[in-house]
């Protein structure tokens, strides 16, 4: 099969009829801000149906984009039905590693990173706190073979508080939560760019520039009231951002 990769007006595309598949299209659109297109959609040259890649095409459109990357592929219309159910199949048929996909999540929900990943802080939590529960099996389901000894036992043991108290510190010690904030698209573009800028150009995490911006303004309108203290790190980054960018010219 011939495969060509091209750059195509996003009007002559078509979704293909009857798709049978139900796919997120916020969760893309707000992939596509933040990742842009990374994989191109494929698409049948002899009647511009999109095969894989129907919610993408979309939300490319909600997102008002005028060229889409494609790979172009020649089937006819049996052919394009069959590519559609596998593609959806396949998809349905993976599973993860639960130990490599919740470390991925973890290091990006610790950096306030999670946006364009589809997952949310409490899927992530909610993950991590599978993986860490012990694996108890009930009594009447054991089928035999050899017991842990005492020595054994206490090394699960220690695994498990260390796994636990390693992930509790690399998150300050606290529960992560998630703030959702809700702005129509043309803002919710702009919202993404400047807040990108803004985390470089403070060189911190995205959910920490979003905090000191906030709690700036706050201090500024209401210096009278009551804002709780935090940590000595944090109070020392939040001074340091403050006369790099808000600090007014002298």
């Amino acid at each position: 099969m011939d495969i060509s990769l091209e750059l195509i007006e996003i009007d002559k595309l078509k979704e293909f009829p009857d798709n049978p598949r139900e796919g997120n299209v916020e969760e893309i659109k707000k992939s596509l801000i933040q990742n842009a297109q990374y994989k191109p959609l494929i698409v049948n040259k002899k009647t511009m149906h999109v095969l894989v890649g129907n919610h993408t095409l979309k939300a490319m459109k909600e997102l008002n984009y005028e060229t889409v990357n494609v790979n172009l592929i020649e089937v006819d219309e049996s052919e394009e039905k069959k590519i559609v159910l596998v593609d959806n199949k396949l998809s349905d048929d993976s599973n993860y590693n639960k130990e490599k996909l919740s470390a991925l999540l973890d290091e990006l929900m610790i950096d306030g990173d999670l946006i364009g990943t589809g997952f949310s802080a409490d899927e992530v939590d909610d993950l991590i706190a599978e993986l860490d529960a012990p694996l108890v099996t009930p009594f009447e389901e054991f089928g035999g073979g050899f017991a842990l000894d005492d020595e054994e036992i206490a090394q699960l043991r220690e695994s498990y508080t260390n796994s636990k108290e390693k992930r509790k510190e690399a998150r300050g010690g606290e529960r992560l939560r998630d703030v959702m904030l809700h702005y129509p698209e043309s803002k919710y573009e702009d919202f993404v760019d400047m807040l990108g800028k803004l985390s470089t150009k403070l060189e911190q995490k995205k959910n920490d520039t979003i905090y000191l911006a906030v709690e700036f303004l706050y201090k500024e309108h209401f210096d009278n009231e009551d804002v709780d203290d935090h940590d000595t790190e944090f109070e020392e980054v939040k001074e340091n951002a403050i006369s790099r960018i808000f600090k007014k010219n002298s």
